[in-house]
């Protein structure tokens, strides 16, 4: 379904409702994939699908989208896992929203969605992915980056080795830690 903003009248049906809005993503998905470039890595549109949805979980900056993007088609392309903490949460919560922090025990736990255990994208999708999502997976920008952590304003900190990773994680930890002395 293509997450917008939908008019409707009364009388309107909710079946009706959901077809418009199964056409509005076919429609869109069908024309931006003919459009992709040659060499865009991802060979399935359900594989660009499904990425856009992980990266529409990760931020809500859409400034960011391309970049967390071309961060998962950077691991993919080094045959790395993602590690993507909303594919975790979709897998342990059933698809439900998670209403807490996840747990080591959470990245341990066996699901076909858990890209710590997993090797490539999970199965299929783990949202409705928007079209600044959509767009932002199909053309990620072109970087150096295979890690991003939290920066504690919404946003987060990319870093191009895992050194560089464990010190943004170090920082984010800093200001989570400050940030729960104020609260």
């Amino acid at each position: 379904l293509m997450p917008d903003t939908y008019n409707f009248t009364r009388g309107d049906t909710r079946a009706g409702l959901i077809t418009r809005m199964e056409k509005a993503m076919l429609e869109f998905t069908h024309s931006e994939w003919a459009k992709r470039t040659p060499e865009y890595p991802l060979t399935a549109m359900q594989e660009w699908i499904t990425l856009a949805s992980i990266v529409e979980a990760e931020t809500p900056k859409a400034e960011e989208r391309p970049r967390v993007a071309g961060v998962y088609l950077n691991r993919l392309t080094k045959s790395m896992r993602l590690e993507a903490d909303p594919t975790v949460a979709y897998g342990v919560s059933g698809g439900d929203k998670m209403t807490r922090l996840l747990t080591l025990k959470d990245l341990a736990a066996p699901s076909a969605y858990n890209t710590y255990l997993n090797d490539g994208l999970p199965p299929s999708p783990i949202n409705n992915p928007s079209r600044a999502s959509l767009t932002a997976a199909l053309n990620p920008e072109t970087h150096e980056f295979f890690y991003f952590v939290a920066d504690g304003t919404g946003g987060h900190r990319f870093g191009k080795d895992f050194k560089e990773h464990q010190k943004n994680v170090a920082e984010w930890r800093r200001i989570n830690k400050a940030q729960a002395k104020k609260d």
